[in-house]
């Protein structure tokens, strides 16, 4: 998982379809189960668990607007540029649902 990225699309990207001709994060969860992190070593798994919030967030974006998730991901990256957030600060943020 990179921690270069700066935007929410490309965090979903990443996790969606991949990243530089490396698997999406949701196909390695889909082939090896939730702990596939776990097995890389702690600091992915942290940095995993930090930015779950903000792909659920993504998801159900998407599902109560009925609109794609890229566009929900659109959609939390002009929230994000708005308020002056760093990715970082936007998986706190969700995760302690104030977003």
């Amino acid at each position: 998982m990179s921690r270069s990225l700066i935007s929410v699309t490309d965090v979903w990207r990443e996790y969606s379809v991949g990243l530089a001709g490396k698997p999406s994060i949701k196909s390695m969860e889909e082939q090896y189960g939730a702990d596939w992190g776990k097995v890389d070593n702690r600091t992915e798994s942290r940095f995993f668990t930090r930015r779950l919030p903000l792909y659920k967030k993504i998801e159900s974006l998407s599902n109560e607007r009925g609109i794609s998730c890229e566009e929900a991901a659109q959609f939390l990256e002009f929230r994000r540029v708005s308020d002056k957030l760093s990715i970082n600060q936007m998986c706190k943020l969700v995760a302690d649902n104030q977003i």
